[in-house]
């Protein structure tokens, strides 16, 4: 059993964290939460929440695409990021939601700020909370229970975060009604993340090479960001350029010279 132990601690293989280590690797700054409350570190994760700012989905996206579009949905086309609306929405006091959609929000204050989805309808949104990974630290997010019995479930696209991620989590909620709307209020537990610790063999920093986040702290993140971040940036893969050419059937990739 020692021999099999100090083989599995030099091999490199990751090991979930729990709520002390969690704890420890947040204080030794491993890991790092703006804004930070121990409470929302559970047993063996953490609990992320929703923040004020936002993308609808355009309702017209498929119509552009069909008239005057490539008349398909490319991810590696820019246009696709018109399935997003151009401008960012920004959550508002829960009274004046209620007052436009006319409902009634029970369990909210009037001065809360609420995001409003539309039936059937999707957000691409972030988190309240800002994360910075150490060289040795993944995450891997899943919805919580909770929302998700109640057929509200906030998705990837970020199901997991490579070591050295600097930024908030982007996440995509969906509307699953034919006519209600979904009020959320902001700083809704929405996701939570397992928190992985990579042996002495791993090392890494998405930050240096990632399409979504540079290697900066986490303070030049916060005061750098901006809602645009959010969207997929799917045309910058190497698969998007004309110059790369791939074999399926060998799943060899090569690019001309």
């Amino acid at each position: 059993m020692k021999i099999l132990s100090k083989l599995f601690s030099n091999s490199g293989a990751q090991t979930t964290l729990f709520r002390e280590d969690i704890l420890k690797e947040i204080k030794e700054g491993g890991l790092q939460i703006a804004p930070f409350n121990p409470e929302l570190v559970k047993e063996a994760s953490i609990d992320l929440s929703l923040g004020e700012y936002y993308f609808e989905q355009n309702e017209d996206y498929e119509m552009r695409a069909q008239i005057g579009g490539p008349r398909c949905h490319n991810p590696f086309d820019q246009f696709s990021r018109n399935l997003w609306k151009c401008d960012c929405s920004r959550a508002k006091p829960a009274q004046i939601c209620a007052d436009e959609h006319d409902v009634v929000l029970k369990g909210f204050d009037p001065k809360d700020l609420a995001v409003v989805i539309k039936p059937k309808q999707s957000i691409l949104s972030a988190s309240l909370e800002f994360v910075k990974l150490g060289e040795r630290i993944s995450l891997h997010l899943d919805g919580r229970s909770s929302p998700a019995r109640l057929l509200l479930r906030a998705a990837g696209p970020m199901d997991f975060i490579d070591p050295g991620y600097v930024d908030p989590v982007t996440f995509l909620i969906t509307n699953p009604f034919d006519t209600l709307p979904v009020v959320l209020k902001v700083g809704t537990r929405l996701v939570q993340f397992e928190v992985k610790k990579g042996g002495p063999g791993c090392s890494g920093c998405y930050g240096g090479r990632g399409k979504y986040s540079s290697p900066v702290s986490l303070e030049e993140a916060q005061a750098a960001w901006q809602p645009e971040m959010m969207h997929s940036k799917m045309h910058l893969d190497p698969e998007a350029f004309p110059s790369m050419t791939v074999y399926p059937d060998k799943h060899i990739t090569s690019r001309a010279v």
